[in-house]
C-alpha cells in the first residue's frame, strides 16, 4: 500500500518530509544518527556470527583453556568492531565538524550492542552441543546477507533513478522508480535505498531466536517491535535528508523479506541432500 502512494506521490512526499528537518533539531538528530547507524550496521551482524563461530570453533578444537581462549579470542573481534566502526576518525578522516553528535549518537548505540551480543553469545554458547544448533542460522544468515547485498546494488544500477537532493531546483528532471532504466542520462543510485538493506540485515536475526530460546516469548516480541521501529525511523530518516523516496524505502524490506524467505529454502534444502548423501554413504 505504501508502495504504491509513494508510486503516485514521491516527489510531494520528500519535499514536504524534508521541510522537516530544518524546522526541528530532533528530527535533524534522528535522521543523521540513523544514517550513520546505517553505516555501521553489517559490522554487528558480522561480529555476531563470528561470536559464534569463534566459540564453536574453541569447544571444537580446544578442549583445555576453554573459557580463557574465548575471552580472549572475542575480546580481539570486539576491538576489531570498534575499530572497524570508528574508521571515520582514524582512517578515512571524512567526518564533518557539524556531524559529530549524530556520528557519536550511532557510534555509541552500536558499540553497546556490540558488546552485549558477544556476552549473550559467551553465556549461552557454553558447550559444543549447545554450538552446533547455531550453525544451520549462521549459514543461513550468510546466505541472506550475501544474497540482499547483492540484489540492492544490482537494482541501483539497473533502475538508475537520481537522489532527491540531485534533482533541479524546479524538480524537473524528477523520476518515477520505474522510468530510468533505459536511459543513459541523469543516472543514480536511489532506488532501492541501501541503508534500509544495512537495517534489513537485522532481519537475519530471526533465525537465531529459536537456538537461543527466546522464540515465541517476550524476547522476540521485544526485538521484533524494535526491528520495525528501526525500519520505520531509517526509511523516515532517508526521506526528510532528501537521500530517497519512499518508494526507494519501501521497496527495500519487501525484498528482505523475500530473500529471507530464498535463503531459508536454499539453506535447507542444501540440508537435506547432505543428509540424504550421509545416508546412502552409510
Amino acid at each position: 500500500m505504501l508502495f504504491s502512494i509513494g508510486s503516485f506521490l514521491d516527489l510531494q512526499i520528500s519535499i514536504t518530509l524534508s521541510v522537516l528537518m530544518n524546522n526541528n533539531s530532533f528530527i535533524k538528530l534522528i535522521a543523521y544518527s540513523m544514517t550513520y547507524l546505517g553505516d555501521i550496521a553489517p559490522f554487528l551482524i558480522i561480529l555476531f556470527l563470528i561470536a559464534i563461530l569463534v566459540n564453536c570453533l574453541v569447544f571444537k578444537f580446544n578442549p583445555g583453556y576453554k573459557n580463557f581462549l574465548i575471552a580472549f579470542v572475542q575480546f580481539l573481534f570486539y576491538l576489531i568492531f570498534v575499530l572497524t566502526c570508528t574508521s571515520s576518525l582514524w582512517l578515512f578522516h571524512d567526518l564533518q565538524s557539524g556531524e559529530k553528535v549524530y556520528y557519536f549518537t550511532a557510534l555509541g548505540i552500536n558499540l553497546i550492542l556490540g558488546f552485549a551480543v558477544q556476552l549473550v553469545i559467551i553465556l549461552k554458547l557454553n558447550n559444543y552441543q549447545k554450538c552446533q544448533k547455531f550453525m544451520t542460522p549462521v549459514f543461513k544468515a550468510i546466505t541472506f546477507l550475501i544474497i540482499l547485498g547483492l540484489a540492492i546494488l544490482i537494482l541501483k544500477y539497473s533502475f538508475g533513478r537520481p537522489r532527491f537532493r540531485d534533482l533541479q531546483s524546479d524538480y524537473s528532471d524528477f523520476k518515477n522508480w520505474y522510468e530510468n532504466i533505459f536511459s543513459s542520462q541523469n543516472r543514480g543510485t536511489s532506488f532501492p535505498s541501501g541503508h534500509m538493506g544495512m537495517v534489513c540485515f537485522y532481519l537475519s536475526l530471526k533465525w537465531f531466536l529459536k537456538p537461543l530460546k527466546w522464540q515465541d516469548n517476550y524476547q522476540e516480541k521485544i526485538l521484533t517491535a524494535l526491528f520495525w521501529l528501526m525500519i520505520f525511523l531509517m526509511g523516515f530518516a532517508r526521506i526528510v535528508i532528501k537521500a530517497h523516496f519512499l518508494t526507494d524505502v519501501v521497496m527495500t524490506p519487501i525484498i528482505a523479506l523475500l530473500v529471507f524467505w530464498v535463503s531459508d529454502i536454499i539453506v535447507e534444502k542444501i540440508k537435506e541432500v547432505n543428509f540424504k548423501a550421509e545416508v546412502i554413504n552409510e
